[in-house]
């Protein structure tokens, strides 16, 4: 039964397919902290936890009115970098305050890019806004499309959103990293550890309902990550292997190569744990 349990709670944490080419609507936020937000378990998010959203963060439209599980609350259900949240729909008329929506604009995949050379770009809530320049080789992923602006992400040491000429000029990113860049970034770190701590949250929460319910006292799973210059390895404690919630895990690990998507790392399920390690082929990082 409590197996049965956890293998349910592993539903939810899967990603929505991204959807690549089709069109969208998208809402700029302009201020996170002014809405009420919650996370895809439902969960209010803490003044951290907004803060971790950029300014001018571009949420996809899933499900323009939704309602929480209570059957009551309505909410407007978005995406993220690949997370589902759940934005209160308190007092509005069509949509909430602090967004600029754009309709109909087309999704891309994320992939990483370079400016193949200086390129005019604006900052703000919609095309036209206040000046910023991409210079020749700055790392970009591209994630919608309007007309003839595309809505980048500027990655590296000064992360933000632009609005960008469609289309270029850009050049795709080398696919064969040199020796010493095949390691994961903080960057890559940070996504793949909040991801495992989603999945240890799920689990606690349900072992905590589980032992209200039957008087037992039993120990959450838990994910146990480790990094190294070879990647990531978790193990399952708590007196549990990973094919004891094989459905749970086997969700869990498409979801870390969703958000590896693009980068030379395969993500593998072991009966000992999860391991994302360098793709074959890849020189190995130097120590």
């Amino acid at each position: 039964m409590f197996k049965r349990h956890l293998v349910v709670s592993g539903l939810i944490l899967c990603l929505h397919t991204s959807g690549a080419g089709k069109s969208f609507d998208f809402l700029i936020l302009e201020n996170p902290a002014s809405l009420e937000i919650l996370n895809r378990y439902e969960q209010a998010l803490t003044s951290a936890e907004k803060r971790k959203i950029l300014p001018l963060a571009p949420l996809k439209i899933a499900a323009e009115k939704a309602v929480l599980g209570d059957g009551i609350t309505p909410v407007m259900e978005v995406d993220y970098e690949g997370q589902a949240y759940y934005l209160i729909r308190k007092g509005w008329t069509e949509n909430p305050p602090a967004m600029h929506r754009h309709r109909g604009c087309r999704l891309e995949d994320g992939g990483e890019k370079l400016a193949g050379s200086d390129i005019g770009c604006t900052r703000g809530a919609a095309p036209g806004g206040r000046s910023a320049t991409l210079q020749a080789g700055d790392a970009v992923q591209a994630v919608f499309t309007c007309g003839s602006q595309s809505y980048l992400k500027r990655t590296g040491a000064k992360v933000e959103y632009l609005w960008c000429p469609a289309g270029g000029p850009f050049v795709a990113k080398d696919k064969s990293p040199a020796i010493g860049e095949t390691g994961l970034s903080p960057d890559m770190q940070s996504l793949l550890r909040s991801r495992l701590e989603s999945a240890n949250a799920t689990y606690a929460s349900y072992t905590q309902a589980f032992n209200r319910l039957t008087g037992e006292s039993r120990k959450p799973p838990l994910w146990d990550c480790s990094f190294s210059k070879d990647g990531m390895r978790c193990r399952l404690e708590g007196g549990m292997r990973s094919e004891d919630l094989e459905k749970s895990t086997v969700l869990l690990v498409n979801e870390l190569r969703n958000s590896l998507t693009g980068k030379p790392f395969d993500v593998t399920m072991e009966k000992s744990g999860i391991e994302v390690t360098p793709r074959a082929g890849r020189n190995p990082p130097r120590p």
